[in-house]
């Protein structure tokens, strides 16, 4: 019974996006709630568990519009003070669904500087777990956390970023869980989302935390 609630919801949602995604021109390259590519990838993720071909196929070609281009970006500006999401990491983390693999590795491989692939690396710092802005880095090592499992588990075995973001993967993990419990009701009403999606996905590209 919940499901079929819950369908009408998803189906006024479904609406909205088809009538959206021809008149999205430019990407949303936030590190917050609107960030373009984590919609599309979610987006995309329930197109393909509810058979939609159509809307998975609209999603896919604007995926490809907004970011196949994409070369060097500048992923050492990371983070902005109240960031969630890293921008760059969620553009790379939506085109494992996008590209096949071979062509996503050649699109990486333009994609990130050696400089910005450092910076993703270290951990956040969090100055103030009780600034309910701040707290918002917490959150940030957790979704670094499922976009460099997910893009490990889609690079195939001897590329260089495999190992190291599997790796990176699970400390960022661990720097969330040190903190989550004492992030105060700024963090305590949605990081244990975070936290639980992260652990999934990590479990599905097989990197223990």
């Amino acid at each position: 019974s919940w499901a079929t609630h819950v369908d009408i919801l998803s189906d006024k949602i479904v609406a909205k996006w088809k009538a959206y995604l021809p008149k999205m021109t430019y990407p949303n390259r936030i590190g917050t709630h609107s960030n373009s590519a984590f919609a599309l990838a979610f987006a995309i993720d329930f197109a393909r568990a509810r058979g939609d071909k159509e809307f998975e196929q609209a999603l896919i070609a604007k995926a490809r519009q907004l970011h196949l281009g994409d070369k060097k970006a500048p992923a050492e500006w990371e983070p902005n003070a109240t960031d969630f999401f890293s921008p760059t990491l969620m553009v790379a983390d939506l085109m494992t669904r996008v590209l096949p693999q071979r062509e996503y590795v050649r699109w990486l491989s333009t994609y990130f500087t050696p400089q910005g692939i450092n910076r993703l690396c270290e951990k956040p710092v969090v100055s103030d777990l009780t600034d309910y802005t701040i707290v918002h880095l917490v959150g940030l090592a957790y979704t670094r956390a499922w976009t460099m499992a997910r893009i490990s588990g889609y690079l195939p075995q001897g590329h260089p970023l495999k190992a190291r973001f599997a790796r990176t993967s699970a400390q960022m993990y661990a720097h969330g869980m040190d903190q989550i419990f004492r992030s105060d009701y700024g963090g305590d009403h949605w990081l244990a989302t975070f936290a639980r999606y992260a652990e999934e996905v990590m479990k599905a590209n097989k990197i223990k935390h």
